[in-house]
């Protein structure tokens, strides 16, 4: 599916219900790659996914998601802790508590959404191997909305919670050194009455 206006092919990811690829062209070496979920995947599972992989290189990733799959490594859970077990894979990621898990479903639609977005950075020139994810953020979806009976002829609602998730990668920038501190070049504060006279204290009086 070509997009108007911009040279980034995107595909139609095809899931239990439907969905479709959402793709904005940026600027420089940057590939915004978001996908509007309308699946039964759950917030939960994709926001842990999306926090496992921020600031990882783009290869890195990968291999990290396809050990997961392979039960390898853990995806570590940090807000919907309810009920998620301890593990020792845990100790891997320094998840707090150990709490971990292995989101099969979710960790393939983040794992096809980056190769998806490595494929559109070959697309637009970008040297893949320096790409890192700069940004990974799962929101939450509208709820979508079913009924199950219970006893004695009542209905309750059966709700499900999708997800919309979105990743951004970026060329990966060394991090700055923090520079020397010249003391003559830098300005001293202007004390003020009373911290003089406190430091004329400290200092064993005054006049």
């Amino acid at each position: 599916q070509q997009l108007a206006n911009t040279g980034v092919v995107a595909r139609v990811v095809q899931l239990q219900h439907d969905g479709e690829v959402l793709v904005r062209s940026a600027g420089g070496d940057r590939v915004e790659q978001g996908v509007r979920v309308v699946a039964a995947v759950p917030l939960q599972a994709l926001s842990g996914g999306g926090n496992a992989i921020k600031g990882m290189k783009l290869e890195k990733a990968k291999v990290y998601l396809e050990d997961v799959l392979q039960y390898k490594q853990a995806i570590p859970f940090t807000k919907f802790t309810g009920g998620v077990g301890r593990h020792a894979q845990g100790k891997l990621r320094k998840a707090p508590g150990d709490k971990v898990r292995w989101p099969q479903k979710a960790t393939k639609i983040v794992l096809d959404l980056l190769k998806n977005a490595e494929a559109n950075a070959e697309t637009k020139g970008v040297d893949v191997e320096e790409l890192c994810v700069k940004h990974a953020q799962a929101n939450r979806a509208m709820k979508q909305r079913r009924r199950t009976y219970r006893a004695h002829g009542r209905i309750n609602p059966y709700m499900s919670s999708p997800a919309h998730i979105e990743i951004v990668l970026c060329k990966y920038e060394d991090p700055v050194a923090k520079g020397d501190d010249d003391d003559d070049d830098k300005e001293k504060p202007k004390l003020t009455r009373k911290r003089q006279a406190q430091l004329r204290i400290k200092q064993g009086g005054g006049n």
